[in-house]
């Protein structure tokens, strides 16, 4: 018989907090799941670490990549070998809160779709002071925007207006803070392998603007900031992706992508134009961008951004992006 929950745990070089994650994992008070641990051909002794935890423990099915499959294909080789009705997604160097798979399933029992939790930001002194700032002062969550106040239940319309109002903010969450059906993995398809930094975002709102989500008034996960951390890299190594290609590619999809649908009937027509405004824009910084910089990252992410229409006639935006873009210098001055 299938588990109820499969929680996924993709794994590189997650060795100095692995240990820390599986424990709290292994520690739920919730016992119907199993826990699918996919290592992306790490170096470290994060393999090594995972068998010692799969003899000790029956729920542990491990799995090595024959090839490295980066962030999102891992995250979408989870959920290829995930067998559970629901997919609670958990980093490397993250801890769950003893009751949060059980609190978690108390929720869904109202929500056949997407559940989110509180989270907080466990930061470690290695951070550095931009990471620490980031986290403290801009990350933007579902708490800020409802001023401490956020109904049990967001209805898929308002998570439509709020995703476009906060474009490219990631207010739900990172997979840690959330569960999910794993049939929605099959009708709306996996995570979008072209975005780097906010794949998350995406996905979750793929499915929020169309079912809505459940929220869970508690912080029933930890998200581990440190010098290594996925988003660090991200934050410090991918400035092209996180940048221009990410919002570029996101913004299209938001436009055009069939799969939001209703997030379009649910926004307003100037809501839309905005978003218009904001896919020419950063694909006119695009440009900008990859006039001055030709490195073998920026080429690879630039690729990404070109598949999409309208990248070419970017290079000559017209007279509302020049405006625009004149704002946006002012205010970055600022």
């Amino acid at each position: 018989m299938d588990p109820l929950i499969s929680i996924c745990i993709p794994v590189y070089n997650g060795g100095a907090y692995l240990s820390a994650c599986l424990d709290t994992v292994l520690a739920q008070s919730f016992a119907d799941y199993e826990i699918i641990v996919v290592d992306d051909g790490s170096t470290d002794d994060s393999a090594a670490l995972i068998e010692t935890y799969r003899q000790n423990h029956p729920a542990i099915r491990c799995y090595q990549n024959e090839k490295n499959l980066g962030l999102v294909g891992n995250w979408n080789r989870c959920l290829e070998l995930a067998n559970g009705q629901w997919i609670k997604f958990v980093f490397q160097d993250d801890l769950l809160a003893p009751d949060c798979l059980h609190k978690l399933m108390q929720a869904a029992a109202d929500s056949q779709a997407l559940v989110v939790c509180e989270r907080a930001f466990k930061i470690e002194e290695n951070a550095s002071s931009e990471l620490k700032k980031y986290f403290k002062n801009e990350v933007l969550t579902l708490e800020k925007i409802y001023d401490g106040h956020v109904p049990g239940f967001i209805p898929a319309k308002d998570v439509s207006v709020l995703g476009a109002k906060y474009l490219c903010l990631n207010f739900i969450g990172e997979p840690t803070a959330v569960l999910f059906k794993r049939t929605l993995a099959e009708r709306l398809g996996p995570f979008d392998p072209n975005l780097k930094q906010i794949c998350d975002l995406e996905y979750f709102l793929r499915i929020a603007t169309q079912y809505g989500l459940k929220y869970v008034h508690e912080p029933l996960v930890s998200f581990r900031v440190h010098a290594g951390s996925t988003t660090s890299a991200n934050l410090s190594e991918k400035k092209f992706g996180s940048l221009f290609s990410d919002p570029g590619i996101f913004s299209y999809k938001l436009l055009h992508d069939p799969l939001f649908k209703r997030f379009r009937h649910s926004i307003s027509w100037l809501q839309q134009l905005k978003i218009g405004y904001y896919f020419k824009l950063k694909v006119y910084e695009a440009h900008l961008f990859l006039e001055k910089n030709q490195d073998a990252q920026t080429v690879k992410q630039a690729a990404l951004l070109k598949q999409y229409p309208g990248f070419e006639t970017g290079k000559k935006p017209g007279i509302m992006t020049n405006l625009i873009y004149f704002f946006v210098l002012q205010k970055r001055k600022k």
